[in-house]
């Protein structure tokens, strides 16, 4: 599921099919899939997510649409007769999602997305962290993440309310797929910073594996097309995490270090607005993300600082950790 490529190795198409692709279940368990695309321009910030959940053993499909336009989300529902699944193409009614475009329109709340997606840059790895999830990806967890694309060029059109935006700029796309969202977390994903071909996932998670629980990380810094990662199967750490809720927002501090590398990372979460989660398979939970987070981020080598970012209209949650 690997090859390399002039000794970086990097996931093949493959094992980023696999990972995109709907996970078919049973619907005997509580279950739930989704698939996050983020678009960003110079004008608006847009988050879709759209996802497959099992609540009594029935199959239902979701889209949720959230942008800096409006600062408010919508939530869609789809009854199973309206959930076609083809090869790495989802479908909801004529609404379809895949690794390289979506389309979806709503006539109600005048929503109107044609967006294509081109020169996707992939998560590098290996046989010891295929994913993201690194050799935790060999295990059935509560919350599976993936990364399917850290940066990549968007066109199209967008219409929100009646206001149409060119959708050229920035996009990124995830996924999840488990029984329910950790009981606390912090996500946080920014592709604008003042180099090109830039990215920074951050995400710090209550991890619970049988009778075991720990603190998840993982965190992808890419510059100019340049990755590193940071997690908890590398040996990375938080060694000081702090939050403060002041009137632009909630400021959380946070310390880091794997290795001989060190990370300094200050966030302002704001702008918030509600979304819904899962809890063993049902759409229950209530989070708030925001599309419009700030991220500095400070990178220590043996003490040295090798780099300063400052990331911007950045998405973000913060679950559990406070209120």
């Amino acid at each position: 599921c690997i090859y390399c490529y002039r000794g970086v190795c990097i996931l093949r198409k493959e094992t980023l099919e696999q990972e995109f692709a709907y996970h078919e279940t049973n619907g005997k368990k509580p279950y739930f899939e989704g698939w996050y695309y983020k678009i960003q321009t110079s004008e608006v910030s847009v988050g879709v997510i759209v996802g497959i959940h099992y609540e009594k053993g029935i199959r239902n499909g979701f889209i949720q649409v959230l942008d800096t336009y409006r600062n408010i989300s919508d939530y869609l529902v789809f009854p199973d007769e309206d959930i076609h699944i083809e090869e790495h193409k989802i479908k909801f009614k004529e609404n379809e999602f895949t690794r390289h475009y979506l389309h979806f329109h709503d006539e109600e709340k005048q929503l109107h997305m044609d967006v294509q997606f081109h020169q996707q840059h992939h998560l590098h790895g290996n046989v010891y962290m295929p994913t993201i999830m690194g050799p935790f990806s060999y295990m059935e967890m509560e919350c599976t993440h993936a990364i399917i694309s850290l940066h990549h060029r968007c066109d199209g059109k967008l219409l929100i309310q009646g206001k149409a935006f060119d959708a050229k700029g920035i996009g990124y796309i995830e996924k999840d797929r488990g029984t329910s969202f950790p009981k606390r977390y912090l996500w946080y994903q920014s592709n604008s910073c003042r180099k090109k071909e830039s990215c920074f996932f951050l995400s710090i998670a209550d991890i619970p594996i049988k009778q075991l629980e720990f603190q998840g990380i993982i965190c992808v810094l890419m510059l100019q097309g340049k990755q590193k990662r940071f997690a908890t199967y590398l040996g990375a750490k938080v060694t000081h995490m702090e939050m403060m809720r002041k009137k632009e927002g909630v400021h959380v501090f946070l310390h880091m270090k794997q290795g001989s590398y060190e990370l300094d990372i200050h966030l302002l979460y704001r702008d918030v607005c509600s979304l819904k989660a899962p809890v063993s398979g049902i759409m229950c939970k209530t989070v708030k993300e925001s599309l419009n987070s700030i991220a500095k981020v400070i990178i220590y080598h043996h003490h040295k600082i090798i780099e300063k970012q400052i990331f911007q209209k950045g998405g973000c949650e913060i679950s559990g950790y406070y209120g």
